[in-house]
Order: C-alpha cells, then sequence, then structure tokens
C-alpha cells in the first residue's frame, strides 16, 4: 500500500511540477518577476501531448490489472 501512494503522489508531482514549469503567465496569473513583457512564454502546446499520451498508457494499464485481479 505504501508503494502505491508513493507511485501515485510522485507521478502527480512531477505531473504538476511540468504544468507549472510550462505554464504561460497571462494577465490573471502570474506576474513576470523581471517585468519584460515582451519576454517570450513557454507554450504548453507539447506538454497537452505528452499528459494525454500518459493519460493512455495509465487508463490501459490499470484496466489489464483489474482484469487480470477479476481472473483470478
Amino acid at each position: 500500500m505504501k508503494n502505491r501512494v508513493y507511485k501515485i503522489t510522485a507521478t502527480l508531482s512531477l505531473l504538476f511540477l511540468g504544468i507549472i514549469a510550462s505554464a504561460q503567465s497571462g494577465p490573471g496569473g502570474i506576474p513576470n518577476p523581471t517585468g519584460d513583457d515582451d519576454a517570450p512564454v513557454a507554450s504548453i502546446d507539447q506538454a497537452i501531448v505528452w499528459l494525454i499520451v500518459t493519460a493512455v498508457l495509465l487508463g490501459a494499464y490499470v484496466m489489464l490489472k483489474q482484469r487480470k485481479a477479476v481472473a483470478k
């Protein structure tokens, strides 16, 4: 049980860290600390693709694990 909680916590931490690191600041977001409004911002478009791929793989993994548990 501890191993499962650790894996879930680590996965969610890395997921949120990636989202926060690549998020764009906007009018309602975190202000730019340098004060330079013309600085290029990071795009989150590539991160969304990886998030979708990860979600599909995780869903398939969970479904296969449940199927094996029911078959026993």
